[in-house]
């Protein structure tokens, strides 16, 4: 917003956009940079506009004509730009911990602030103008000296990342909002932790706090907006958008909530959000404001629709189509194949963007058939390809029969009692028999439903964090699951009681599959680390040690023999991991040596670079 109200700033792909206070109506358009500017700030005094871009350079317009008055150079792409309030002071950067400094009357260099290798994701200047509030992916946020290039202090008790940063109106507090899924208040001066409060289900990308202090907003990669109660963190409203919601920011006056996700921007009035959140318009689409979000991914399983990479890559399918644009950022993905069937006739695919869903012929590339429109989040065939389950973001899940694409079976799964309400769904998961499906939720919650039989979704003891992923055993008594609490957890699929919970994991669990024979089973977290599991006495056998942070794999699973591991990973590499035991016992190197070391002597490691 502009400090009048009176004009909002947007940006995208290539260009940026002045609209008025309804944003309805276009201003003024500029072209800027050749490339993605994820972030772009005007000046309080409505001069100047400035884009940080992913062309690693950062851009200065004057915000009448769209003359271009100063280009920085920053070396990695740009996330952050950010104006002091008396206008003398413009603080610029992003990627691998560049963060810069500029007089804004010569457009000079003041300072490179240092000692930050993780990316900045979000910064802000205190109120006096003289300190900036800086969030960066190595779980800090920092109050720096403008001035100087200081740390001043360090705001701790992050577990993971920091997405977002603020003040509050008075300069007193500072609010910073986490990939652990909770925001926080800390005392400026002492750093100090005064108050965290827990976003239901999944983690936060931005949030803002009102003028007047009495509340926060946040956004989240589910696309849910919420009001807070700053000082009780109670939550008072809540707004599903189209999902992950990427930016939030209060007007001056503190009376209305501008929100964007990949695909829309929503403006609406904080006082009809808190009467009927379905009320609230969408006022543009398709042009999203910081993070462009058309690529594309197909076929590759990813965690929560989100895939990481550093270029364009190609993975094999069994028809040869799968295809992944993947930028220098995390982006949503707004389309893909969700399944093939088991003989590769047919596939379906779904589109968050037109909430639309279809089935494919794979030979003709004709539409075998089109669901209703609707928020479709997974998709799975049975085993035996006779059903196909179609999921909502809600958790309502639908069973049809591929022959006649009639439906068999519908649920939507209620929490428990003394549990919380069911939260967004996460993703599906048949049994080998095809009777039945696991689903799990980002409440923590994950149920087992026999749809052929009439009895309600059986639900599993619910855990602490969301259930990211989730598989039968291949013999259907055992549900496993990988959590956002970094642990693996295994129910009873009979009774839905706790078998094991077993923490291991350096961060979120996304990914796993079992071994054809039951008898083992591969995870991974988002940080390359994979481990495998006795999956029948329920233990920790080995960790994959051989990955790094930067080749961490989209997918994961065994060969068909059930005696080797593939890793899709980040680098356009397919990863086998080959030729050793499952006996940790015949593994050679003797007993002196750890598991992981023996491990090693017996992989082999082939890259294949783009796959046909």
């Amino acid at each position: 917003w502009s400090r009048d109200g009176q004009m909002l700033l947007h940006a995208g792909r290539e260009n940026v956009r002045l609209y008025d206070a309804t944003g309805s109506k276009v201003l003024h358009q500029f072209a800027v940079a050749n490339h993605l500017n994820w972030h772009a700030e005007l000046s309080p005094d409505g001069r100047w506009l400035a884009t940080a871009s992913f062309d690693s350079r950062a851009y200065v317009l004057d915000a009448h004509t769209g003359e271009e008055l100063a280009r920085m150079a920053l070396g990695r792409p740009g996330r952050v730009a950010a104006f002091s309030p008396d206008n003398r002071l413009l603080a610029v950067g992003g990627r691998g911990g560049i963060m810069q400094i500029y007089a804004t009357e010569s457009w000079e260099l003041l300072h490179r602030l240092a000692g930050v290798e993780k990316d900045f994701y979000n910064a802000c200047f205190h109120p006096d103008g003289r300190r900036l509030a800086t969030a960066s992916l190595d779980m800090l946020a920092r109050l720096w000296d403008a001035s100087t290039g200081e740390v001043l202090v360090e705001y701790a008790d992050h577990e993971e990342g920091v997405m977002a940063v603020s003040f509050a109106s008075n300069g007193t507090q500072v609010v910073t909002a986490s990939t652990d899924r909770f925001w926080r208040v800390f005392d400026t001066e002492s750093g100090q932790l005064i108050r965290r409060f827990e976003n239901p289900g999944t983690y936060l990308h931005d949030l803002a706090v009102s003028p007047d202090n009495r509340l926060v907003a946040t956004a989240d990669n589910n696309g849910v907006c919420r009001l807070w109660d700053f000082a009780s963190g109670e939550i008072l409203a809540t707004l599903q958008a189209e999902p992950p919601l990427v930016k939030v920011a209060f007007d001056p006056t503190g009376t209305r909530i501008v929100c964007n996700s990949f695909d829309s921007t929503r403006i609406v009035s904080v006082a009809r959000l808190v009467e009927d959140p379905r009320l609230a318009p969408v006022l543009s689409s398709r042009d999203a404001v910081g993070l462009e979000g058309r690529a594309r991914v197909y076929g590759v399983p990813v965690s929560r629709d989100t895939a990481w990479g550093a270029r364009e890559q190609t993975w094999n399918s069994p028809a040869g189509l799968t295809r992944a644009d993947v930028l220098d950022h995390s982006f949503g993905i707004i389309e893909r194949y969700a399944d093939w069937s088991p003989d590769n006739s047919m596939r379906v695919q779904y589109s968050f963007d037109a909430m639309s869903a279809s089935v494919f012929d794979n030979a003709s590339t004709d539409v075998l058939h089109v669901f209703p429109p609707a928020q479709w989040y997974d998709a799975r065939f049975s085993p035996d390809g006779r059903h196909l389950a179609m999921a909502q973001g809600n958790g309502q899940i639908e069973v049809f029969e591929t022959a006649t694409w009639q439906s068999v079976a519908r649920t939507l799964p209620k929490a428990p009692a003394d549990t919380p309400a069911v939260g967004n769904l996460n993703g599906i998961a048949f049994d080998t028999a095809g009777r039945r499906l696991a689903m799990s939720f980002l409440s923590g919650h994950a149920f087992i439903w026999d749809f052929l039989g009439t009895d309600a979704p059986l639900a599993m003891e619910r855990t602490d964090t969301a259930v990211l992923c989730i598989a039968f055993r291949p013999d259907g008594a055992v549900l496993a699951g990988g959590t956002g609490g970094r642990n693996v957890v295994f129910w009873d699929a009979e009774n839905g009681t706790t078998l094991a919970r077993i923490p291991g994991h350096k961060s979120s669990v996304v990914g796993m599959a079992f071994s054809p024979d039951g008898r083992r089973l591969v995870s991974f977290a988002n940080r390359a680390d994979i481990r495998i599991w006795d999956a029948v006495e329920l233990r920790q056998i080995l960790m994959l040690r051989d990955l790094n942070a930067d080749n961490a794999p989209l997918a994961i699973g065994f060969t068909s023999d059930g005696l080797h591991l593939f890793a899709v990973t980040q680098q356009r590499e397919v990863l086998f991991f080959e030729g050793f035991p499952w006996d940790p016992n015949a593994l050679p190197g003797g007993s002196a040596s750890s598991l992981p070391d023996r491990l090693e002597l017996h992989k082999r490691r082939t890259r294949l670079g783009s796959l046909p």
